[in-house]
């Protein structure tokens, strides 16, 4: 919509005040331009733009391709027009577009080495990729604008293909351009609400940054840290206990039988002394914890809440409900068990550790180095399977709010699909999200059933030796049984924190990936800024005025309102007319102040809104 809309009305009669049309050629559409290289992304490796497939999509490509696929992106749009998943794959060799069509896909195949020109056009509503040979245009994809960041990217990546291709050679060179709106680090597309690059957050940060919750209550923390560590130490003696059971009580023959019994009733009574010591203590510590962790759960997701009030109709138009919802329900409560139970393990196995190297260096010095030697092994394993641990844990959470979308849109909305028969539709798009989680909880599943075992077997090299080295000394009287049997009891419980905190690594990528999608709500400033001063308005006349007003939505390539200027007098009636996308919606938005405008004013009584 542009210009000035009292130049371009004709007006008649009407009861109640004068109606107002707009002239329907104020709105006709724009002609396609092509992006101009402002708007062009840098290039791209490959491994930026390949996105995971359907099996049944991925069947399709391996069956029509040939050569290395190098990107893999899907689209929001079929070619028609309509809101279907369809899917781009350009290898070093060909392009290939599988467009959804009559239930299934339209494949259609262009070689690499016949393209002479990409162009992507800019429409209301949507945009398309194109490319050009001698004599035809073909088109690739059409999506909608929220998937504009990405397509530049492909165009460019189309383009280094081509262009490589005629060169004999196909090779991607990530740029170190950086344009704005892109991370200088990584290339990546930096949301405009977040304004740091989701990619390249360091998870440490966010992790400290959650334990900032915590702090009001660090009295409670403090006492249960100290709990702890009473408890953990009392936990410990009982292998001391046992080689004074084997050394000083049952092994010596100068004891008379009667004084045995008397010792070792002491030394039963005494462990259970400290067994239970440790019990209650423990208890005490868990309760304390769970109830720190609830405070903080509680606190976030009033936070989130409260915070999701104040942001802008922007933030909720490219976010579906049910992903908003699994940040507040899922990721609250994940974090909620990283404080209550992974972070007081943690602690609690890094005490252990601590004591237990030093029981373990008092016993035998010696045989308390052998014991080190699977930690590297274990460090490398956790730090390796950690990486790809993020990763998956990432995508199943993106997979429970795309389940949980599909919810939030058909349960309230069970009427239309009945009304319209499209309840096998709406079964198969359930099925298709859950076999996605599915098979992104067994690739997490894979990765964790090879984690565990060669974990297990780290350990037991190091039991090994121990055994084979500490049964020497023993036969050869350099050790006591007792000290033997007390070592191989710390050594286990050496080896358990080890692999204790290796498996946290897991759930502290859980929780850091939860934490960044919690924190990207609560980082999004909020676009409608408070009008200050506020004032009182009695009673409104009804005058609305805009002022040379410009809008462009988030994400968008062009104004949808271009330059507006209008006056509407209390009781005048204005119609809009226009094809869809033109800017109706979008200029009542404004006045109700769901949005900001870009440029210009609005004023209601000549009281400025903004």
């Amino acid at each position: 919509m542009k210009g000035d809309i009292r130049k371009k009305t004709a007006s008649c009669r009407h009861s109640g005040g004068s109606l107002f049309f707009l002239e329907a050629e104020m709105f006709g559409r724009r002609k396609e331009k092509k992006a101009s290289p402002t708007d062009v992304a840098p290039k791209l490796g490959p491994s930026d733009l390949i996105e995971e497939m359907p099996e049944e999509v991925e069947g399709i490509v391996l069956k029509n391709t040939s050569g290395d696929i190098l990107i893999a992106v899907s689209t929001d749009m079929s070619l028609s027009g309509e809101y279907k998943l369809g899917w781009f794959i350009a290898t070093d060799r060909e392009l290939l577009v599988v467009d959804p069509s009559n239930g299934g896909y339209k494949i259609s195949k262009i070689e690499v080495a016949e393209i002479k020109e990409v162009k992507l056009h800019s429409f209301y509503g949507n945009n398309l990729l194109k490319v050009y040979t001698e004599n035809r245009g073909i088109e690739l994809a059409r999506f909608s604008k929220t998937l504009s960041n990405k397509f530049r990217s492909v165009s460019e990546a189309i383009k280094a293909l081509v262009e490589e291709s005629h060169k004999g050679k196909v090779e991607f060179k990530p740029t170190v351009e950086s344009p704005e709106g892109r991370c200088p680090k990584c290339g990546a597309p930096i949301p405009r609400w977040l304004g740091t690059c989701p990619n390249c957050l360091e998870k440490r940060k966010l992790i400290f940054r959650l334990l900032g919750y915590a702090k009001p209550y660090w009295h409670i923390v403090a006492i249960s840290l100290v709990l702890m560590l009473i408890a953990t130490r009392l936990e410990l003696m009982q292998p001391l206990l046992t080689r004074s059971l084997i050394d000083d009580i049952l092994t010596p023959e100068d004891i008379p039988p009667d004084q045995k019994i008397s010792m070792l009733i002491k030394l039963g009574l005494e462990l259970v002394g400290i067994l239970a010591g440790a019990s209650i203590l423990g208890a005490l510590r868990g309760y304390m914890m769970a109830w720190v962790g609830g405070k903080v759960s509680l606190n976030l997701r009033n936070q989130i809440y409260e915070h999701l009030q104040k942001l802008g109709m922007s933030f909720f138009s490219q976010r579906d409900t049910g992903s908003i919802m699994s940040r507040i329900t899922f990721d609250a409560g994940r974090l909620q068990d990283f404080i209550v139970r992974a972070l007081p393990d943690m602690i609690q196995s890094m005490v252990t550790l601590a004591f237990i190297c030093q029981i373990l260096f008092t016993l035998n010095w010696k045989l308390a180095v052998l014991t080190l030697i699977p930690t590297p092994m274990m460090a490398f394993l956790t730090i390796y399977f950690g990486e790809k641990m993020h990763k998956v844990w990432h995508s199943i959470s993106k997979s429970w709010s795309s389940l949980n979308s599909v919810l939030t849109d058909t349960i309230p909305g069970i009427k239309v699909v009945k009304a319209f028969v499209q309840e096998n539709r709406e079964i198969t798009r359930f099925s298709n999200h859950s076999s996605n989680l599915f098979k992104r909880g067994m690739r997490g599943a894979k990765l964790q059933s090879l984690f565990g075992p060669l974990m297990g077997f780290s350990t037991f090299l190091g039991s090994i030796i121990i055994w084979f080295i500490g049964g020497r000394w023993v036969i050869g009287d350099v050790l006591t049984l007792g000290t033997f049997t007390a070592f191989t009891g710390y050594m286990w419980r050496f080896y358990g924190p080890v692999r204790m905190l290796c498996f946290l690594n897991q759930r502290f990528q859980r929780a850091a990936a939860s934490a960044d999608r919690i924190f990207e709500i609560l980082d999004t400033p909020p676009e409608i800024k408070p009008a200050a001063p506020t004032i009182s308005i009695p009673e409104l006349e009804g005058r609305i005025r805009f002022d040379h007003v410009t809008f462009i939505y988030d994400g968008g390539d062009k104004p949808a309102l271009d330059d507006i200027s209008f006056e509407v007098e209390p009781g005048e009636m204005i119609g809009l007319v226009g094809h869809s996308g033109a800017g109706k919606t979008t200029l009542v938005s404004l006045i109700c102040r769901f949005y900001e405008p870009t440029k210009g004013a609005i004023y209601i009584d000549e009281h400025n809104i903004l």
